[in-house]
């Protein structure tokens, strides 16, 4: 009896296992095409090339388990910027999770962008002023208020003029 019960556990949990890598596979799937999405229909007149989000812990060493990330940086290049697109912008970091949910805030930060496509409304984590040049690294760091679940997340980088860049991240 004991041996059959544990046929039929051993079994279910196969199951389960490869039903749960098949919701993982489309969840990451659900992500890229949510990042396509926004870069589609919300772009800005000049783009950020080379993103990077590095997810930091305590101590400033890298790692992707969610209990320990602390600290979000995230980096890009703003290269051959237009002359009318210089100067100082606010720029606006959006946190979303794979379903297009913004991250927990204390204070969100509400606000239309004024795209040629029309206006978006977004909810951002964090804002930062900057002084936008022909060529230059730019790097926003955001410290979490409250600890990030396990899965996939979306940060975007607005500006005054639309979408900067985008770029996905999973934490295990």
């Amino acid at each position: 009896v004991l041996n059959q019960k544990n046929a039929v556990l051993t079994a279910e949990n196969e199951r389960l296992r490869g039903t749960t890598d098949s919701l993982s596979m489309q969840v990451s799937e659900l992500g890229k095409r949510l990042e396509s999405q926004i870069r589609q229909t919300q772009s800005a007149q000049y783009k950020a090339t080379s993103f990077r989000v590095e997810l930091e812990r305590r101590n400033d060493k890298l790692s992707v388990k969610a209990r320990k990330i602390r600290e979000l940086k995230i980096s890009f290049d703003l290269n051959n910027v237009p002359l009318p697109y210089r100067g100082n912008q606010q720029l606006f970091l959006v946190i979303t999770d794979d379903r297009g949910l913004p991250v927990d805030s204390k204070n969100p930060i509400q606000e239309t962008i004024k795209t040629e496509k029309g206006n978006v409304p977004i909810v951002a984590q964090a804002t930062q002023f900057q002084n936008i040049i022909d060529n230059q690294r730019i790097v926003l760091n955001y410290g979490l208020e409250e600890r990030l679940k396990k899965g996939t997340y979306v940060v975007s980088v607005y500006s005054d003029k639309g979408l900067l860049g985008v770029a996905s991240f999973r934490l295990i």
